[in-house]
């Protein structure tokens, strides 16, 4: 279904995910749309996808009470959905 039309797809999406639209510039759209030429990167992006629904829970799950050892920095953008209900 992606691959019969891989513009209209990502177009419909990105018109879907945020509250800017102005935040996937054209050169980043472009590199989508050039990714999603290839058939590998759909399946991949299916299979992302799928397991968010699914392995990622469990992994969350079993990693839940574990602290992140590597030094990281978080970037969160304050307007994002999740943001009210997130404590970092």
């Amino acid at each position: 279904m992606i691959a019969a039309d891989e513009e209209h797809w990502l177009r419909s999406k990105f018109g879907q995910w945020g509250r800017d639209k102005q935040a996937i510039t054209d050169e980043a759209y472009a590199e989508y749309l050039r990714c999603f030429k290839d058939v590998a990167a759909i399946h991949a992006s299916c299979e992302d996808y799928r397991a968010s629904a699914g392995i990622d829970l469990q992994h969350d799950e079993q990693d839940m009470n574990q602290k992140v050892k590597t030094p990281l920095l978080v970037l969160w953008g304050e307007k994002d959905s999740l943001a009210e209900s997130m404590t970092l």
